[in-house]
């Protein structure tokens, strides 16, 4: 396969995950959770009567497909997770799940079921918030380093937030995230695993 990408002129593949980020300030995913479960604490709507708000979704999910492990809601907006707790494996059930629920009653749309889509919106709103804070602070010198490197490069990242979106558009390297277009150096063939961002 990497033959044909080849003989289009790409000659470099880069994997990158979340520790890409961490420079920038964007959180490892053990750090995800408090701050996703502070933002469903902070959703009020009245058809929600629990005092932990919108949280108390999270918690009922989280207590279902992590049993054995305790969760404390006040010690997760305090910053503390129990050790045992994978945040990334959590989203990974969830999302099984929704996937399996498709075409029943209980699935909403082609996001999948109403748990996993507040799931995705809170934590998208805590990377779009702490990338905005990185980029208003100014991000390390070696990203755009980086960036300058990938003229004849096909990137693969697990990432979710647009720090090397933004790194290549103010470099002023054109870059595809359009996998059905055709991309030929020096643009950048950017595949998000993911989802794509916005800018």
């Amino acid at each position: 396969m990497f033959g044909t990408y080849n003989s289009m002129g790409y000659d470099t593949i880069y994997v990158l995950g979340a520790g890409f980020s961490v420079p920038a300030g964007l959180p490892l995913s053990d750090r995800l959770l408090p701050l996703v479960f502070r933002k469903a604490y902070e959703t009020r709507t009245p058809d929600c009567d629990s005092k932990w708000g919108h949280a108390q979704l999270l918690l009922d999910a989280l207590n279902f497909y992590c049993p054995g492990i305790r969760f404390s809601p006040k010690a997760i907006l305090d910053g503390r997770v129990p050790k045992r707790f994978n945040f990334e494996r959590f989203l990974t059930y969830v999302s099984a799940i929704s996937a399996t629920q498709a075409g029943t009653t209980e699935f909403v749309d082609e996001h999948g079921n109403q748990q996993l889509s507040y799931f995705k919106a809170w934590s998208a709103q805590v990377i779009q918030e702490l990338e905005k804070e990185s980029m208003i602070r100014g991000l390390p010198t070696m990203y755009s380093q980086f960036a300058l490197n990938l003229k004849t490069s096909i990137v693969l990242t697990f990432n979710w937030d647009t720090i090397l979106e933004s790194i290549l558009f103010a470099s002023g390297i054109e870059f595809q995230l359009d996998r059905k277009r055709l991309t030929l150096p020096p643009a950048v063939m950017l595949h998000k695993l993911h989802g794509v961002g916005t800018l």
